[in-house]
């Protein structure tokens, strides 16, 4: 168990130094956009593309941590008013929920990614299915995250 609980702070870590990446990447492309045109008066043709490119992927990417750490928005009002047994188990249901979706991510996004594979992103020549590689990565990351939660809920793991 320990090492369960290891590998998961160690991936924790992972994802968290990759989505702070991620967003440095794009503050310091779209700080050079700006400071081309303005400065120079020629926009480089590649950053408008890869500042899309990395911003999906920091958008899913932060999809998986936001599971993990339960913050995604929630509406309780309704849920606080019944018993704890019936709030817990509505608590295992949303997991259950979490890992569908997370499933669903990642068949559908690896699905997506091999069929956009093959084309060419028009300014860098990158193949178009990089874009979305991302998702069935951030679907399996969720996925995890979401038998975790259920996981720790049953008590088997904290």
């Amino acid at each position: 168990m320990d090492r369960l609980k290891q590998a998961m702070r160690w991936l924790d870590r992972m994802v968290e130094w990759l989505g702070a990446y991620l967003m440095l990447v794009m503050v310091v492309i779209v700080f050079w956009q700006v400071f081309s045109r303005y400065v120079f008066h020629h926009t480089p043709a590649w950053s408008e593309e890869m500042v899309l490119t990395v911003m999906q992927w920091f958008g899913f990417i932060s999809i998986a941590a936001g599971f993990r750490q339960q913050m995604h928005l929630r509406i309780t009002f309704i849920v606080d008013r019944f018993p704890k047994w019936m709030q817990r188990g509505i608590d295992k249901a949303i997991d259950l929920l979490v890992v569908l979706y997370g499933c669903v991510l990642t068949v559908e996004g690896y699905r997506f990614t091999l069929l956009t594979w093959s084309s060419r992103l028009p300014v860098t020549g990158l193949p178009n299915g990089l874009q979305y590689l991302v998702i069935p990565a951030a679907g399996a990351l969720t996925v995890l995250y979401g038998l975790v939660h259920l996981l720790s809920r049953e008590g088997k793991v904290r």
